[in-house]
């Protein structure tokens, strides 16, 4: 309830953690490392990525989900540079 009122702070907390996409779209925005880390314990990377691809009008720029999903696949963004 602690991050739910941390990073959706305009709503009760159990408001915010029934709608559970939105609240993961806050968290990847405005959460710590920490603080995804923790919920990542308890819910599924497929609703981080439902997250993503559904989340609300104004909470990513196009930049930040473009570098998620590539984060989530697994694989280095295609504006990334190479090293080697």
């Amino acid at each position: 309830m602690r991050l739910a009122h941390k990073v959706v702070w305009y709503d009760a907390p159990d408001q915010t953690i029934a709608d559970l996409p939105t609240f993961l779209a806050h968290l990847m925005v405005c959460g710590s490392p920490a603080d995804v880390a923790a919920v990542e314990r308890y819910v599924p990377e497929d609703e981080f990525r439902r997250a993503l691809q559904d989340a609300p009008a104004g909470i990513f720029t196009r930049d930040q989900v473009a570098s998620a999903i590539w984060d989530v696949a697994g694989t280095a963004s295609p504006s990334a540079p190479v090293s080697g």
